[in-house]
């Protein structure tokens, strides 16, 4: 018997994502998940989401690696990359 695979969440364009990100459209896609270009509803500002693909979510080794990656990019400064504002988990 093999596990059912779920894959990362679908979003589409004009989703609203924490009720404050509008989704405009998938940008990339990989290992860990999927990457989405939105707009911020009240600064209006473009922001990139990466997303946990949802396979990973009853591993704490994997949710640890993905917290990892999000500290360890708001940590990095360089004017040829966007800083990263936040992150975080959420169940579901």
């Amino acid at each position: 018997m093999t596990a059912e695979r779920r894959g990362p969440p679908t979003l589409r364009p004009g989703d609203l994502l924490e009720r404050r990100y509008e989704i405009e459209a998938q940008v990339g896609a990989g290992g860990m998940g999927r990457v989405f270009r939105a707009r911020h509803v009240v600064t209006k500002g473009t922001v990139a989401i990466k997303l946990m693909d949802p396979d990973w979510e009853a591993d704490p080794t994997r949710v640890a690696f993905f917290s990892q990656e999000g500290r360890l990019a708001a940590r990095i400064r360089d004017r040829h990359l966007i800083a990263a504002s936040s992150f975080g988990l959420d169940a579901g």
